[in-house]
């Protein structure tokens, strides 16, 4: 299931929070997220940026069983299956995710949220980061939490 289907599917069980309103990439968004406990909430409108935000999608095992398409136990052997039963990533000449494209990488711009008082900045937060050795070309895919630097960098620690 896409993003898209997955975020339909939670609306349309009543299991998605929409927030109509503009709200700040500045604590106020991470303040919503954290005060609904969990719940998946989009948000429509970002003071700072043109493209929506949304949050907790993935906050449950019960969300992510459901993303998944199967039950919470089976969780486990899904993964498992996946691991086991690789495939080749699929080139596209365009996607879905080319629609807010506007020829300029200025990660600045993006909807980044600040988090807490005190964060050194703005964070993606459990970002997967596919790597590729230059040595042996090999590829890996693993979770960071990634500090936006400037408008071409981030920071990770890996």
């Amino acid at each position: 299931m896409n993003l898209r289907a997955f975020i339909s599917k939670l609306e349309s069980e009543g299991n998605l929070v929409r927030v109509k309103r503009e709200v700040s990439v500045e604590y106020e968004a991470a303040s919503i997220l954290a005060a609904l406990d969990g719940k998946p909430v989009y948000f429509e409108k970002i003071r700072e940026s043109k493209i929506p935000v949304v949050g907790n999608l993935l906050s449950s095992r019960e969300l992510v069983a459901k993303a998944l398409g199967v039950e919470r136990e089976k969780i486990i052997h899904r993964l498992s299956w996946a691991m086991r039963n690789l495939r080749e990533p699929e080139v596209l000449d365009n996607g879905l995710c080319q629609e807010v494209d506007d020829g300029r990488v200025d990660l600045r711009l993006r909807p980044i949220l600040k988090h807490m008082p005190g964060d050194r900045g703005r964070y993606v937060t459990s970002a997967v980061c596919i790597l590729k050795d230059p040595e042996t070309g090999i590829r890996n895919s693993s979770f960071h939490r990634l500090l936006l630097l400037d408008e071409r960098r981030f920071a990770a620690r890996i």
